[in-house]
């Protein structure tokens, strides 16, 4: 059987994914990937479909069926995770996931909003001080890493000396996804960060019962929804997906962003001329160049979809990087331009399962963007862009920038 993605997971595939996601797109709605074991559909209207359609695609259950892919002999040591990582908000279905939503939602209240734009204005010129100290910077490790697991971190109530540790569990979770290293061996990382982070909240939650705070842990042991409260695990679990979630996708957001405009002069001087194309340029970003590149499902039973036969148990992973330039919705796909609208972009997946962090990065990169052109007139890059190895996730190693 011909592989269309006998390509792909290459150096070349990683530091530019959509010439391999328009050549797939351009055979097909769906195709089977005998490397990957998995089912891919590049095409934005089928994607924008299975995203939000849990009564044939399931997020129950999906960690299972990927471990079950390993060799017998590794299963075994692995087989933890899918009960350690595979519960909880992201891998529910409704109604479920909606109940755990539901009360989810009554901890982000206005005042809690507010609370965070505070805190991060602040934040943002601190760093921009320690930028414009330094004159070359790398800018994930000392501004787009630093400000939102600051934010985070004091959004959760916990030390801010804790987010090199925070930073390492999430990358070994983060990671799973990646297939830059056998399944096995990012299973076992991925197993031993979930079980310290489940300790490391526990102790915490124990903690805000004794002694409640004015935080987002407190918040959630008191939220409820008719009634109904989180239980413990799924306390445990909802932390470290809004703690993952909270700082990884404005991590990506922000440097990727900021590497878009200094390729795209042109833009960045339409954006430093108007500020107010601001969060039409915020939209952009995601789009061009969005956190999370795909998003996997589990086929809940035999159905036709796309023209083909797709079986019980079987992954679908539809590719939210390459929907976001499918020449059938966006003009000129390739191209960033920050007065783009409409702009449908599915960077934040789709229906029931949108990303929990989606507001958080949004203000985020809407204080941070602007007070960094303003104090930082002179940008520029200063080495080479080199993205991760990460099939799942839109990541670069490191920014590295002439400040002024």
């Amino acid at each position: 059987m011909h592989d269309p993605t006998a390509d792909w997971l290459t150096p070349e595939f990683f530091q530019n994914p959509y010439p391999h996601y328009a050549t797939l797109r351009a055979q097909g709605l769906v195709h089977w990937s005998p490397k990957l074991n998995m089912w891919l559909v590049p095409g934005y209207a089928l994607t924008h479909e299975g995203l939000k359609d849990h009564t044939r695609f399931s997020n129950v259950g999906r960690i299972g069926v990927e471990l079950a892919t390993l060799p017998e002999a590794d299963r075994a040591a692995i087989a933890p995770l899918a009960d350690e990582l595979g519960t909880g908000l992201i891998h529910s279905d409704p109604p479920d996931h909606t109940r755990m939503r539901r009360i989810v939602s009554q901890a982000f209240t206005p005042r809690v909003i507010e609370t965070q734009r505070r805190r991060t204005t602040g934040l943002v010129d601190e760093l921009i001080d320690n930028l414009r100290a330094r004159g070359r910077c790398d800018f994930i490790a000392e501004f787009a890493f630093p400000l939102p697991i600051l934010v985070i971190s004091d959004l959760f109530g916990v030390p801010r000396a804790d987010r090199d540790r925070i930073k390492a569990w999430s990358e070994c979770i983060t990671d799973l996804g990646s297939r830059r290293k056998p399944l096995a061996e990012l299973a076992r990382d991925a197993l031993q960060a979930t079980r310290e982070m489940k300790v490391y909240f526990e102790a915490i939650l124990d903690e805000r019962r004794r002694e409640p705070r004015d935080d987002l842990i407190t918040l959630l042991l008191n939220a409820e929804d008719a009634g109904e409260r989180l239980s413990r695990s799924e306390l445990i679990g909802m932390a470290i997906l809004i703690l993952v979630a909270g700082h990884e996708t404005t991590t990506s957001l922000l440097s990727n962003g900021l590497l878009l405009l200094l390729q795209n002069p042109d833009q960045l001087t339409a954006l430093r001329a108007d500020p107010a194309l601001m969060p039409t340029a915020i939209e952009e970003m995601l789009r061009v160049e969005p956190s999370f590149l795909r998003t996997p499902r589990r086929v809940k039973a035999d159905l036709e979809w796309g023209g083909v036969q797709l079986q019980r148990d079987q992954m679908v992973s539809v590719l939210n990087g390459a929907a976001n330039r499918d020449p059938a919705v966006f003009t000129d796909p390739d191209r960033f331009d920050i007065r783009r609208s409409p702009n449908k972009h599915l960077s934040f997946g789709h229906g029931p399962h949108i990303c929990l962090g989606a507001p958080l990065a949004r203000l985020e990169a809407s204080l941070a963007f602007p007070r960094l052109l303003e104090r930082l007139p002179q940008l520029e890059l200063a080495g080479d862009v080199l993205w991760k190895e990460d099939f799942s996730t839109r990541r670069l190693e490191r920014l590295d920038l002439q400040v002024g």
